[in-house]
């Protein structure tokens, strides 16, 4: 419920995991997007594939890796990762 509500876990190692909710805080609604006819004849048109939800834990692990100028290191931890992917796997 948390998570839905733009509100997520931070964490910093050697620190309790706090609760984090930035003001503002953007959550994007996907069954809220109208997508028009002549953008959806495009897609089907074109070469690309649009998923959702196909490479969870590989984009956590990715987003993990990605190097952050200014930043060191990162909250998304390999424990991070498993539990994320599982809570995914549950349906959330």
């Amino acid at each position: 419920n948390a998570y839905a509500g733009g509100i997520f876990p931070w964490f910093s190692e050697g620190e309790p995991i706090l609760w984090w909710s930035p003001d503002p805080r953007m959550v994007f609604r996907t069954d809220g997007v109208h997508l028009s006819s002549r953008f959806r004849r495009q897609l089907r048109a074109s070469h690309w594939e649009v998923t959702a939800d196909v490479a969870f834990s590989q984009v956590m692990r990715a987003c993990a890796a990605t190097p952050r100028p200014g930043q060191d290191g990162t909250w998304i931890s390999p424990a991070m990762v498993e539990a994320y992917s599982q809570l995914h796997d549950l349906g959330f």
